[in-house]
């Protein structure tokens, strides 16, 4: 009985959902493998979603800082405009002044008065009243 039958039987645990090589069956590895599969799903989807996360943020924050350029690009166009527009203002008023004081100048040399002249004629116009 020890021969045939416990070669058969030796073969039978040995070999497809026995013990195998390692103390583990078939049917016990691809348990543990499948274990291990979903362990490792569950992880990977766990990074997954870490991941998207981390994704999302840099997407926002990416947002926020061009949005932030935009704002300071707008500031600054805005300050060179007004910049440009207060020395337009400043030349214009600066050429106007100028052109007024040409005009009186040339009205008081016309009266043959000049500078001095409007003072002389005010003294003695004070006392013919």
């Amino acid at each position: 009985m020890s021969g045939i039958g416990g070669i058969s039987r030796g073969i039978g645990e040995k070999g497809i959902g026995g013990r195998g090589i390692g103390g583990r069956g078939i049917r016990g590895q691809l348990k543990k493998d499948k274990e291990l599969d979903e362990e490792l799903e569950g992880e990977s989807k766990e990074l997954e979603e870490e991941l998207e996360e981390e994704e999302l943020k840099e997407k926002e924050f990416e947002e926020d800082l061009e949005e932030e350029e935009k704002e300071l690009e707008e500031k600054e166009l805005k300050d060179e405009s007004e910049e440009k527009l207060e020395e337009e203002e400043f030349g214009e008023l600066q050429e106007k002044l100028e052109r007024l004081e040409e005009e009186e100048e040339e009205e008081l040399e016309e009266d043959g008065k000049g500078r001095g002249g409007r003072r002389r004629n005010m003294r003695r116009n004070c006392g013919r009243n």
